[in-house]
């Protein structure tokens, strides 16, 4: 059991690895594309598309490595756990006006239609 755990933390990590190199080389990339487009081709910004895709497909990388910021099991629980403290802080429930037991009331309840 441990050689599995071992085997899946190691090609996590292979995976983060991967994806920092991937991100140094977009980076610079883009950088090198900006520098061609501003100071050579000049005109039309094409290297915007490039990095934009690129970055697109940078994103969902990011996403398949780390997961998405809803991914967790947990999450839920931990969302309703904090709902719960925000209302616990605000004196849930407040009475408004209209929870009133007795409303003055201007009318006969057999006048309405």
């Amino acid at each position: 059991m441990s050689e599995d755990i071992y085997e899946e933390a190691k090609r996590r990590v292979k995976k983060k690895k991967d994806f920092h190199s991937d991100l140094t080389n977009y980076l610079v990339w883009s950088a090198i594309l900006l520098f061609i487009n501003l100071f050579v081709t000049r005109g039309y910004f094409w290297s915007f598309w490039v990095i934009g895709f690129w970055g697109l497909s940078m994103l969902r990388k990011a996403f398949s490595v780390y997961g998405t910021p809803f991914s967790s099991e947990d999450w839920e629980q931990k969302e309703i756990e904090k709902e719960m403290n925000r209302l616990k802080k605000n004196d849930f429930p407040k009475k408004k006006e209209h929870d009133k037991e007795e409303v003055d009331k201007k009318w006969n309840d057999d006048e309405l239609v």
